[in-house]
């Protein structure tokens, strides 16, 4: 296969894996930057451009794309250095199970693993988490069909022609689980009870000339991403921006006095 041949081509579903994977806290900046690698490529970037984007040898950004096609996001990782590992147990099995089933809120297996992480300090890919969610025959992509009615305020025990006094506009992201089977199957229904969904354009970051800065920004000066405040998250990130922009700067400078070294 030719150099140029690399290339990643993300499903709905794994854009929303990769999105969640990089704002997990405690994320090794080595994973965070082949996730990245990831990104870029299925943005259509070629292995050469990302190698000079994230400053890294051609071959490098090369043998990680080949390992993502291998073995997907679980092949990204650091290898376990030793010791006891952690395990998804049945406890913490029966424990994920009570939190998906509340149905306030939907889920990915990425979200499943962050929340293992958070909760119990239990840390596992992406990919064995879905292994273990399946084997369990839990079902955990789902959109919140109950959540919606909760927003419309549907009351307990509504018979099956409720609908709502006045219409209700609800607007979402083309997050794939929003536009699930399951929603397919609920939109007549919401329909007929003055409820309808609203999807905003898809975001092109190509088209958009701060989105390398920013994402550099993130990657680099922004290791942190969980606040208690959001006074917090604000100094965070404007000490982020700060730093970046003094880069920036420094960067120019030193162009400047090439050049006039130069003339």
């Amino acid at each position: 296969m030719g150099a140029g041949m690399y290339r990643i081509h993300l499903s709905t579903e794994q854009r929303e894996d990769l999105r969640c994977l990089v704002r997990q806290t405690g994320l090794a900046p080595s994973t965070r930057e082949r996730l990245e690698m990831v990104r870029l490529s299925d943005a259509g970037w070629s292995i050469l451009r990302i190698a000079r984007y994230l400053g890294q040898h051609e071959q490098t950004v090369r043998a990680w794309i080949k390992a993502f096609l291998a073995g997907g996001f679980a092949a990204l990782s650091n290898k376990p250095r030793g010791g006891k590992q952690s395990a998804l147990t049945p406890t913490l099995l029966d424990a994920l199970r009570a939190e998906i089933a509340q149905g306030q809120r939907t889920w990915t297996a990425a979200q499943a693993a962050a929340w293992l992480a958070e909760r119990s300090g239990v840390r596992l890919s992406v990919d064995r988490v879905r292994v273990h969610l399946k084997r369990a025959q839990l079902t955990y992509q789902r959109t919140s069909v109950a959540f919606i009615w909760q927003v419309a305020q549907r009351p307990q025990g509504a018979p099956a022609d409720w609908r709502r006094e006045r219409p209700l506009r609800i607007v979402l992201d083309n997050y794939s689980v929003h536009k699930s089977q399951t929603v397919a199957e609920a939109r007549a229904a919401w329909t007929a009870a003055g409820i309808e969904l609203v999807y905003l354009p898809s975001y092109c970051l190509d088209l958009s000339a701060i989105e390398p800065i920013w994402n550099d920004t993130k990657q680099h000066y922004l290791p942190t991403r969980s606040f208690s405040t959001v006074a917090q998250a604000k100094r965070a990130v404007d000490d982020a921006l700060a730093a970046k922009a003094q880069r920036l700067q420094d960067a120019t400078v030193k162009t400047m006095n090439v050049l006039r070294r130069a003339a």
